[in-house]
């Protein structure tokens, strides 16, 4: 075969893309994104919703498992009322502290956009000192709660309504259509369980 009839693969001078098709893309992908992050908030909100109920849940276990142990009284507070002067308006709906006689924990607090509302919730008169303890102005008296008693039982079954919602003018509760999961302790077992509504 003569030298002449070979063809060889010579590397074009123009390689790489031009700037017409990387704005193509770059279009695409931002349409695509635009599309997409309806979604992704919404499953943020749910992995929030999620968090809290189970953050609840543990908060109720954890209580139960003390009055259980060292056969005392042990509850869980639920701090429900933002205009109350008595309280410390930032934790009404969204925290959540476990006490008894002797054993209080730090306030726990919700995810933001989520909040806790009692359904029947006993109300309870707190020590002073405990009231510091629990970062309550003085004379917090009447704030709800969830009581297991020395066998880990209730009396009484118990619900509470866990939102994805702002608290609204007057402190009411504002659902905001991102889901509501209701938690409940049966009273003669105390167990706890969750259910999506």
């Amino acid at each position: 075969m003569p030298l002449s009839s070979c063809s060889y693969w010579r590397p074009s001078l123009r390689s790489g893309f031009t700037l017409a098709e990387l704005l193509a893309v770059i279009i695409i992908m931002a349409i695509m994104m635009a599309v997409a992050a309806p979604g992704l908030r919404g499953l943020t909100k749910s992995a929030g919703l999620r968090g809290a109920t189970l953050q609840v849940k543990t908060a109720l276990d954890q209580a139960r498992q003390h009055a259980l142990t060292y056969r005392q009284d042990t509850g869980v507070l639920f701090p429900a009322w933002p205009n109350d002067p008595k309280l410390d308006g930032s934790k009404a709906y969204r925290a959540i502290a476990v006490y008894s006689t002797n054993f209080l924990t730090d306030w726990q607090f919700l995810p933001a956009g989520i909040l806790v509302a009692r359904s029947n919730l006993t109300a309870t008169s707190i020590t002073d000192r405990k009231q510091a303890v629990l970062g309550l102005q003085a004379g917090a008296n009447g704030v709800p709660y969830c009581l297991f008693n020395r066998q880990g039982r209730r009396n009484g079954e118990f619900t509470m309504i866990v939102y994805d919602g702002f608290v609204g003018a007057g402190g009411t509760i504002v659902p905001k259509g991102g889901g509501t999961n209701l938690i409940t302790v049966r009273d003669v077992l105390g167990s706890v369980s969750i259910r999506r509504l």
